[in-house]
């Protein structure tokens, strides 16, 4: 069992473990600037466990349906191996991943700027392992019963992720905009993400309501909600999440061109949805909008989708373990952060 859980945890954490050292370092940065800011809010303990147990069965739930993970998984089968010991490596090692590498870093904001009692801390702890321990066992019985897989340590492995990948595989024989289908269509969560987006645009005039926004306040919060709106992780990282995809699009003579243009369209359309839901959504609850605000957003889809773009031609994400790291990447915040601050400079000359 040792050996297993060496193996897997050194293609999560490095060879020399080095993810543990860094994740330990940037929350202890995190913590000390919060709490030497003195930022202090009074937070319910019931809040604190709930996010312990969301948050941590999310990501765990990412991890397990990584592609990235089933296809060293299926390099890791090929091997003699004990069921138990194997299936015990392989979860306990994901679980340590999650706790360590996310989880923390939710605890160390947490506890900087609230107030905990040690045994609310332990209360906390326990709801993170036990929302790991829930999504492994859902994930066990989904497959189980969904794709009739056995009880046995092959249950981990999703074939589903094989097809993904040879979906990928047929760009070179299809059109762009049907391997982005298919691509979107073998990742719904990827879908059911930007559809939470869109709920998010919808809620965040109610949001900016019981804070007493008028008019006077408009260009700030309304900056502030075209920033939020614009943090589409998923959407926005389809060719970081495939190395295959990068290197055939480099070297297809006018790949750029011939793939980057559709999926422009593709985020210029989601982005421009969101904000319009966002602009509908706050003129019906707080008003003052006009024909101006829409061709802010439209000039504001436009930059939020030429940047992304450029973000994964010039700046791609390589240095990933498991697509949950893509994900939470400090990097989608850089193109929300500029939409904001457009947004602003525009509501301040035009608004």
């Amino acid at each position: 069992m040792k050996m297993l859980f060496s193996a897997f945890g050194k293609k999560l954490f490095g060879v020399k473990y080095e993810r543990i050292g860094k994740s330990l370092f940037l929350c202890l940065i995190m913590f000390g600037a919060l709490h030497s800011a003195e930022v202090r809010l009074t937070v319910n303990p019931i809040f604190l466990y709930l996010t312990s147990f969301v948050f941590t069965a999310g990501i765990m739930w990412q991890s397990l349906n990584s592609s990235d993970n089933a296809k060293y998984f299926r390099n890791m089968i090929m091997m003699p191996f004990e069921g138990k010991d194997f299936v015990i490596s392989y979860v306990g090692s994901l679980a340590a991943y999650v706790l360590i590498t996310k989880t923390l870093t939710v605890w160390a904001l947490f506890l900087a700027v609230g107030s905990f009692k040690a045994v609310e801390i332990v209360i906390a702890v326990i709801a993170a392992f036990a929302g790991i321990i829930f999504i492994s066992v859902m994930y066990v019985l989904l497959r189980h019963f969904k794709d009739g897989a056995n009880f046995d340590a092959y249950i981990f492995y999703a074939d589903g992720n094989d097809k993904a990948h040879k979906a990928q595989k047929s760009h070179n024989h299809g059109f762009v905009w049907t391997y982005l289908t298919r691509y979107l269509m073998e990742h719904k969560n990827y879908l059911l993400n930007s559809v939470f987006i869109w709920g998010l645009a919808a809620i965040i005039p109610t949001v900016f309501v019981s804070f007493g926004t008028n008019t006077n306040g408009l260009t700030m919060y309304l900056a502030l909600g075209f920033g939020v709106v614009s943090v589409n992780t998923p959407l926005t990282i389809l060719v970081s999440c495939d190395h295959d995809l990068e290197r055939g699009i480099r070297t297809m003579p006018g790949g750029f061109k011939k793939f980057f243009i559709p999926y422009g369209v593709l985020l210029f359309i989601s982005f421009l949805f969101a904000y319009g839901i966002l602009l509908i959504s706050w003129q019906l609850q707080i008003g003052g909008l006009g024909l101006v605000h829409i061709i802010s957003a439209v000039v504001l889809a436009f930059i939020c989708a030429a940047g992304s773009i450029a973000l994964e031609w010039f700046c791609p994400l390589k240095s990933w373990k498991i697509e949950s790291d893509l994900w939470h990447h400090p990097r989608k915040y850089i193109v929300p952060a500029a939409v904001i601050l457009v947004a602003g400079l525009m509501g301040t000359v035009m608004w």
